[in-house]
Order: C-alpha cells, then sequence, then structure tokens
C-alpha cells in the first residue's frame, strides 16, 4: 500500500486519482490511458481506484465531472441569459472559455482528443455547449433569433472561440494577433450576433 492510500480519506484519495486522470487524458488522450499508470501517478494502487470507478469510462465521465466543476460558466452566463441579452451571453461564455483555458490547458486538449476519439464531452450537462445550446433554441422559439439548428449554432460558435484560444497558444496562423481577450470576444459575439438577429 502506498503512501498516497495511507494518508487521506477516501474522498481525497478519489480527488486525487480524478485530477491525476484528468493530467494523464489530456497527455495521451481516452484510449493512449492506462489505468495503471493513473494510479501509480496518483501514488495508489489500481485495485483501489476500481473501488472508486467501475472502469476507465466511469473514470473518464466523472474526471470530466471535476473538471468543468472548476469552470462554472453557467453561473457567469446566468445574468445575462435572464435578461436575454444574447451579445452579453456569447461574450461572456467566449471570455469564460479564454480566461479558463489559460488557467488550465488541459479543456483545449481534451477537446480535442475527445474529438479525434469519438467520445461526447458535450454530453456532459456542464459543457459550454450544452448550455448554449439549450439558450439559442429558448430564444429561437421566441423568435428573437433566427431559427437555426441550435446545436449546430452553438457548435460553430465554440468551433471559433476554441479556435482563436488555440492560436493563441499554438500560433496556428502566424503571428498573433496582438489584442486583448476581452476584444476577441466582443468581436466573436458581434460578428456571430450579426447572422442571427432576424432580417427585415
Amino acid at each position: 500500500m502506498s503512501h498516497g492510500e495511507n494518508r487521506m480519506s477516501a474522498e481525497q484519495r478519489k480527488l486525487l486519482i480524478l485530477e491525476t486522470a484528468l493530467d494523464v487524458f489530456a497527455q495521451k488522450g481516452f484510449s493512449g490511458a492506462r489505468t495503471k499508470e493513473i494510479a501509480r501517478e496518483a501514488g495508489v494502487s489500481e485495485t483501489l481506484l476500481f473501488r472508486h470507478f467501475k472502469n476507465k469510462e466511469n473514470l473518464y465521465v466523472e474526471a470530466l465531472h471535476q473538471l468543468f466543476a472548476h469552470h462554472p460558466v453557467g453561473e457567469e452566463m446566468a445574468p445575462a441569459m435572464r435578461a436575454g441579452d444574447d451579445r452579453e451571453v456569447l461574450y461572456t461564455i467566449a471570455r469564460h472559455i479564454m480566461e479558463h483555458v489559460g488557467r488550465d490547458k488541459r479543456i483545449v486538449r481534451l477537446t480535442f482528443f475527445s474529438s479525434l476519439e469519438g467520445l461526447h464531452m458535450a454530453d456532459h450537462e456542464r459543457t459550454p455547449i450544452r448550455i448554449l445550446e439549450e439558450y439559442f433554441a429558448k430564444r429561437m422559439q421566441e423568435g428573437a433569433l433566427r431559427a437555426k439548428e441550435p446545436h449546430l449554432t452553438a457548435r460553430f460558435f465554440l468551433f471559433a472561440v476554441f479556435l482563436y484560444v488555440t492560436d493563441m497558444h499554438m500560433n496556428l496562423f502566424g503571428e498573433p494577433l496582438g489584442i486583448s481577450d476581452d476584444e476577441a470576444a466582443w468581436t466573436l459575439a458581434d460578428i456571430f450576433m450579426d447572422g442571427l438577429l432576424p432580417r427585415g
């Protein structure tokens, strides 16, 4: 039995395993990660890991819960959503992603790995795409926004945000833009809203 198993409560051990799993999944993806490696990095036995989680899939899902619990975007968006301020909603979610990806780069890596491996982070109830999709559906039904497919609309907006964030960290398109995240978030919100407002 390792020191990690001796000194921690069951809840502390579980949280440690989840944080370690996020690190490994972000480095290697779901397919490349091994529960034996996650257990070793967490300082616990693989047997103990499986006392907390039924299998690797269960560990992955709970790790995502842990990740998004650290980034409660829904709480930040709530005031603008209640007010029906669509531009503010888009700005808030874009700014949130930019700020939190800057703090926790695992988000970008997990997003790309999930996409490549055919996993669905979007099925997680706390993800920005789920929150934004439901908001778009409501506003389109009210006639405040043009009728489009809510899931695709949310997906395209978040794709633009993640592409900006990835470019800022990896310089995909050459020289940095030289603008603040705040300016970038408002610009993305304005451009996107121009295509969603009713015509005529």
